[in-house]
């Protein structure tokens, strides 16, 4: 008995060693042929974590920047206010959308907000607000104000790469960038309406984690069709993607990995 079940032992064990190799085997089968990569979804989950992450770890430098100036440091985070109507002819139901308009108190408005750019907004309610754009995707900056200064502490990035991954599908152009009747005012401070106050800068330096992004194929719209394209590149959230010309090709399945 004891060597009948020395032998089943021993059977069992050469199984288990071949599905084990056979496992590998389509493992390594499928990082060769078909390009095992990350779901779109999957990716912007990540990128997502990565920012919450970098922004808080920035939160004790910029109490020391607020600190250094004898200032306080506000509690108001930058929002997403993107294109936002101009208030001039605005119909309510466009207002209810954008919960906000831009009133054009001057002769010349900028279409798109720079860093440090003050516009006044008008909300739902009818009651005047004002947005300081900070420009480019900053969504670390913080503001801290002394009297009637308030200081952008706007975050002086270096970036530190954490991981390399193959994305399946990369959104590609083109970008929109202004809109006829509609101010482009991307991520911005909304505070209360009060008088103009004076408005410094101050670069506060950071380390920001990202994940570098090989892309399996974009996703390029032609006449608002989304359409695939076929394209070696490399993207993650602080460089600019270089695609390279389309080409004719089938596209083989492949496994999205989480």
């Amino acid at each position: 008995m004891a060597a009948k079940s020395g032998i089943l032992n021993l059977l069992g064990m050469m199984v288990m060693r071949a599905l084990g190799n056979r496992l590998l085997a389509a493992a390594a089968l499928c990082s060769l042929t078909s390009g095992c990569c990350t779901s779109l979804r999957r990716a912007k989950e990540i990128n997502a974590e990565l920012r919450e992450q970098n922004i808080a770890r920035t939160e004790p430098a910029m109490h020391s920047a607020a600190q250094h100036q004898a200032a306080t440091l506000l509690k108001d985070r930058p929002q997403g206010l993107w294109f936002t109507p101009l208030c001039d002819g605005t119909p309510d139901s466009t207002l209810r959308a954008h919960h906000y308009c831009v009133i054009q108190s001057e002769p010349v408005i900028s279409v798109t907000g720079g860093l440090g750019d003050v516009y006044q907004l008008l909300d739902q309610e009818g009651k005047r607000r004002i947005a300081i754009t900070i420009g480019e995707e900053l969504r670390g900056a913080r503001l801290a104000k002394r009297g009637n200064t308030l200081f952008l502490l706007k975050p002086a990035l270096t970036f530190h790469q954490v991981d390399r991954r193959t994305q399946c599908q990369c959104e590609g152009g083109p970008v929109l960038v202004s809109m006829s009747g509609f101010v482009d005012l991307g991520l911005a401070f909304v505070l209360d309406d009060q008088p103009r106050a004076e408005i410094q800068t101050i670069s506060v330096p950071v380390v920001d984690d990202y994940v570098a992004w090989d892309c399996k194929l974009f996703l390029v719209r032609n006449d608002h069709v989304p359409q695939p394209a076929v394209a070696d590149g490399s993207a993650h959230p602080h460089a600019p993607v270089r695609s390279q010309p389309r080409r004719s090709a089938s596209i083989g399945s492949f496994f999205c990995l989480p």
